[in-house]
C-alpha cells in the first residue's frame, strides 16, 4: 500500500535529518571542550541513537512489516519530547533546525498511525460475507 511505503520514506527522512542534527550541533554551553559529534557527554546524543533507530524502522517499514509502524510512533513521539525537553540546552541551530525535526517527527507519526490501521483488501473468495453455495 502507498502509505506504508510513504511511512516508511519518511522515517528514513527523519533519521537522516536527526543523525545529521546529531552530528553538527555544538550545544550551548553545556560541554566542557569538543563535544560535537557522539560524545556521550554531549546532551543531544539520544537523537543520533533515536536516528539510526529509525533508520532500522524505516527500512522494516518499506516491506510492510505491520510491528515496524507502532515503533516509528514511539521512536517519532520520543524525538518530539527530546526536541521539548532539551531546547533551552541546544536551542534552534545547527544545519538542520530543531522545529524542523519536530514537523517533521509529526508528519511520520500521523503517517505511521495511517499505515498502521490500512487494511489489504480482502478478496472476494475470503470474504466473511461470502457464504458458501451448497447444491
Amino acid at each position: 500500500m502507498l502509505v506504508k511505503k510513504l511511512a516508511g520514506v519518511v522515517d528514513i527522512v527523519q533519521a537522516a535529518m536527526i543523525m545529521e542534527f546529531a552530528f553538527f550541533t555544538i550545544p550551548s554551553g553545556s560541554c566542557v571542550g569538543n563535544c560535537n559529534g557522539l560524545s556521550l557527554s554531549n546532551p543531544i546524543w539520544p537523537f543520533f541513537l533515536v536516528g539510526l533507530l529509525l533508520v532500522a524502522d524505516g527500512a522494516v517499514s518499506l516491506l510492510e512489516r505491520w510491528p515496524a509502524f507502532p515503533v516509528a510512533i514511539i521512536l517519532s513521539l520520543a524525538t518530539i519530547a527530546e526536541v521539548v525537553l532539551n531546547w533551552g540546552k541546544i536551542g534552534g541551530e545547527g544545519p538542520v533546525s530543531l522545529e524542523l525535526s519536530a514537523a517533521i517527527a509529526l508528519v511520520t507519526v500521523v503517517l505511521n498511525v495511517r499505515a498502521l490501521m490500512a487494511r489489504p483488501p480482502v478478496s472476494e473468495e475470503n470474504h466473511p460475507l461470502n457464504l458458501p453455495v451448497f447444491g
